[in-house]
């Protein structure tokens, strides 16, 4: 049983690279968990997470997959309260899974490092959740570029970017920071640094 394993949030700004961060943590032997996957599965098959959207939103967030989560996002995006009252019911369900995944992992041993990806990390206060914070950071222009490779424009990208903490700050207050204004190649040896600083640290 690795009871030392550490657990390690994986945060930053919109498009900076955390995806491709944590897979290449994967790869290297770190067990991943993604916060919206975690997210997605809830809003899909939790009948106390499903039963608290329609509630709170009404029978129009519901589409032929059963929750839009698009349009759940339209909804709430440009209401505070509204995005307020949703987080306090799936964040503490989130962080339930995280916890239990972390839990299953340590008991298998069988993975180097616990790494998930969370967006919005300090922006729930749940830093002090984790034993080290890894911030990815990239110049706005690439971020920008970046998103365009997968959405028609910029205004998703603007409004999310509203809610969340300035990455400058993100970077600041993290542990460790890659800076990933480069090729995939670079990414992959400073994401593998890191991972030796990470399994080596006491």
């Amino acid at each position: 049983m690795n009871r030392s394993l550490k657990k390690v949030a994986v945060t930053g700004g919109l498009s900076s690279g955390k995806t491709s961060v944590c897979r290449i943590l994967e790869a290297l032997g770190a067990y991943v968990v993604e916060s919206d996957e975690v997210c997605h599965r809830l809003l899909q098959t939790s009948p106390h997470v499903i039963e608290a959207v329609l509630a709170l939103l009404g029978p129009d967030v519901v589409g032929p997959q059963g929750l839009d989560r698009s349009e759940i996002a339209n909804k709430v995006f440009n209401h505070f309260e509204l995005l307020h009252s949703l987080e306090s019911v799936l964040h503490p369900l989130i962080y339930e899974e995280i916890d239990r995944q972390y839990a299953q992992c340590v008991e298998d041993g069988t993975h180097l490092l616990f790494a998930v990806e969370l967006p919005l990390l300090y922006e729930t206060g749940m830093e002090g959740h984790f034993d080290r914070v890894l911030a990815v950071f990239a110049e706005r222009e690439i971020c920008e570029r970046r998103y365009l490779t997968e959405h028609v424009d910029l205004k998703d990208y603007e409004r999310r970017m509203q809610r969340q903490l300035a990455v400058e700050i993100k970077m600041k207050r993290a542990d460790l920071v890659i800076v990933n204004n480069g090729s995939m190649e670079e990414l992959r040896e400073r994401t593998h640094d890191v991972f030796e600083t990470l399994t080596k640290c006491k």
